[in-house]
């Protein structure tokens, strides 16, 4: 608001209401919007902690706040987790294949057998590394209070995963991060993940393309060449 008063006056225009009584062509005016926008901001943030302390509270007594993940439904009160079979055995069945492979293999395989998500959403690596890294699937819940702190307690509704499990695959997890990490300092493709695709908005990855006489390195837009929603062209450079 103040910044729009500003902008007025920088202007030489008067803000006048109809039906209430601000007016920026005088001092009161002027003031008196100024507390009127306050009090209204003061509102605002007096409601949202309100509704913070609202959430906390249910989350500390373990109950669901939110929709339910794969794998769970919410019963007749809709504030408590439980189980839904078939959608468990999805969930069971991606820990068990990320133990052998990774999760952009995983998103592929389950989308070539018509498997759906929540809410019938296609799989990508990361919706399936959203559920091999979620705490809620052994029994426990989440809560991010800000972007930096998390806290982690205990629920009231049934795991899908047992704990051994879980952990089993965080470390998995955590040690193909790290050789992503390490590979990508060393690698010729330093920008594949990085670097995005103006056209679409995919990601753009490496690729050696396998000439023995004059081998060269290029990147390649996700979204033309796996998804073939684009028309960018591959990126090459020669060695």
């Amino acid at each position: 608001l103040h910044y729009l008063l500003e902008l007025f006056k920088k202007h030489k225009v008067i803000f006048k209401s109809a039906t209430e009584a601000y007016d920026t062509d005088s001092a009161i005016g002027r003031l008196f919007i100024s507390i009127v926008a306050s009090m209204a901001q003061w509102e605002r943030e007096n409601l949202g902690e309100r509704v913070r302390m609202g959430l906390e509270q249910r989350f500390r007594e373990g109950k669901r706040v939110g929709n339910p993940p794969l794998g769970y439904d919410l019963n007749e009160t809709r504030d408590r987790l439980v189980i839904n079979p078939e959608e468990a055995k999805i969930v069971r069945r991606i820990f068990q294949m990320y133990q052998k492979m990774g999760a952009t293999k995983i998103a592929r395989i389950l989308n070539q057998e018509g498997v759906k998500g929540k809410r019938g959403a296609p799989w990508a690596d990361v919706s399936v590394i959203k559920i091999i890294t979620n705490p809620i699937y052994i029994g426990q819940v989440r809560h991010r209070a800000g972007t930096e702190n998390e806290i982690i307690l205990s629920g009231c509704h049934e795991p899908i995963i047992s704990e051994e499990e879980f952990m089993k695959t965080q470390e998995i997890f955590n040690r193909r991060v790290k050789y992503r990490k390490g590979k990508a300092m060393t690698s010729d493709y330093i920008f594949s993940g990085v670097a995005v695709c103006s056209r679409c908005g995919y990601s753009l990855y490496g690729r050696k393309h396998p000439k023995k006489k004059n081998p060269f390195y290029g990147y390649r837009c996700l979204g033309r060449f796996k998804h073939g929603i684009c028309d960018a062209p591959e990126i090459s450079e020669r060695k």
